[in-house]
């Protein structure tokens, strides 16, 4: 897996630290696994699926499903490929990282409301700079909170 993962880092060794190459790496491969959880789950699982709250529509049971597994995924292949030698418990990483997880995808939903309902920015330009902005903030919270300690 550690191959698989640094296949790239010689093309960009020039411009970021091999840690944030992991962190980008590991987030390409979560980003895969989250669009296909949420698509597979949707289409074959919760697509027929029908309430009359906002909230329990079959893509949000879809959302669940996909952060669900992502979660998980996220957390062991930081914890084993990104952030080595953190000081803390097992417990305590995995709280931290799931709670940062949920308020930031929050935060990326609101941010973008902002962006494009209040503001009136084009879409796609206000998705990139969510995207930016929220994986910056997502970075260094755990670098910095969830998975202290780790490369000192």
């Amino acid at each position: 897996m550690e191959k698989f993962l640094d296949f790239l880092y010689p093309v960009f060794r020039k411009f970021i630290p091999f840690e944030l190459y992991r962190f980008l790496a590991v987030g390409g491969v979560c980003f895969v696994l989250n669009f296909a959880v949420f698509h597979l789950s949707y289409q074959y699982i919760f697509r027929c699926w029908s309430n009359a709250s906002f909230f329990l529509q079959p893509h949000f049971y879809a959302l669940l499903a996909s952060m669900s597994v992502t979660i998980l995924v996220g957390f062991y292949l930081n914890k084993k490929f990104v952030f080595k030698g953190t000081v803390l418990d097992s417990n305590t990483q995995f709280r931290r990282f799931a709670i940062s997880s949920f308020v930031l995808v929050i935060a990326s939903k609101l941010l973008l409301d902002l962006m494009v309902i209040v503001w009136g920015w084009n879409l796609t330009m206000s998705f990139i700079a969510n995207t930016v902005l929220i994986q910056t903030v997502n970075y260094l919270f755990q670098k910095r909170i969830s998975f202290r300690g780790a490369h000192k």
